[in-house]
């Protein structure tokens, strides 16, 4: 799978993410394509390991969001929906208490 991914990463000019520099625009395209991201969330808890890192920030989010919304065809109403669904959503980006308690259980 590193190989295709990889392949379709040089098949275009590819730039990083800024919020998340080990991530490229084409590598999330690719999940988004070939893996079926509809949604924000299912982008970062299911086709990342972003939110299990204990790496996601509201940045994050929003060039993720941003990028879904494009690489889908959807307007940028849409995508303002869909992050601020997730940044409201406590599996994504946990508040307060529960965000130190979420990256202790994460990192032990």
């Amino acid at each position: 799978m590193a190989q295709e991914i990889a392949s379709f990463c040089n098949e275009a000019a590819d730039i990083t993410i800024a919020s998340i520099p080990d991530f490229t625009e084409r590598e999330v395209r690719w999940l988004i394509e070939r893996r079926a991201a509809l949604f924000l969330d299912d982008l970062l808890l299911r086709r990342t390991q972003i939110v299990l890192d204990g790496r996601c920030s509201e940045a994050v989010v929003r060039d993720f969001g941003l990028l879904l919304a494009k690489v889908r065809g959807l307007d940028a109403g849409w995508a303002e929906q869909e992050i601020a669904r997730c940044l409201a959503m406590p599996t994504v980006l946990p508040q307060g208490p529960a965000r130190l308690e979420a990256l202790e259980v994460r990192h032990g």
